[in-house]
């Protein structure tokens, strides 16, 4: 993937940036199947809108996209987000196969009410440092030219864009369907 691609993705929360820091563990024996991609895009999405808005609308225009219409976007794909998350766990633990075994057990023994803030804690992190103000502008206006989309066809699109950009990735593997 290139750069550019990488970093737009990365902003929009949906490819090659993002979804592959998270899951980076994918390794050639284990992959990613396309319903906990789509759960995983589900469920990051708002915190990765969210780090836009908070990174980007003081450089942007009071009238862009990202700083006007942005936070209902993120409200909208917040709606989703419960529903998502059976899936997105199921690939958070199982990229925790990768870590070394007291952490896998930990992990499992986490009970939901902690391992959800804690996944959403590391999320934000993330992704604030990833979307880079020299972006902005593109992200605004890629965002602007999405946003007729309702939130479900927007998280239907960028999951297909991540399998697209995933394809010649050798760290993020998605399983043949």
């Amino acid at each position: 993937m290139t750069p550019t691609f990488r970093c737009l993705a990365g902003s929009l929360a949906f490819a090659a940036l993002t979804l592959p820091s998270a899951a980076q563990a994918a390794t050639a024996s284990q992959c990613m199947t396309k319903p906990e991609l789509h759960g995983m895009v589900a469920y990051m999405l708002p915190f990765v809108v969210d780090s836009m808005v908070e990174k980007c609308s003081p450089t942007l225009p009071r009238d862009s996209f990202v700083a006007s219409r942005a936070p209902q976007l993120s409200k909208e794909l917040t709606k989703g987000q419960a529903a998502a998350w059976p899936m997105a766990k199921q690939a958070f633990l199982k990229f925790g196969n990768e870590a070394d075994k007291d952490t896998r057990a930990m992990m499992d023994a986490m009970p939901e009410s902690a391992m959800r803030p804690l996944v959403e804690s590391v999320m934000v992190q993330e992704f604030g440092g990833m979307i880079k103000t020299k972006d902005c502008k593109d992200i605004d206006a890629i965002l602007g030219t999405l946003v007729p989309l309702p939130a479900t066809g927007f998280v239907d699109l960028l999951t297909e864009v991540v399998v697209i950009g995933a394809r010649d990735d050798k760290e993020m593997k998605i399983c043949e369907s």
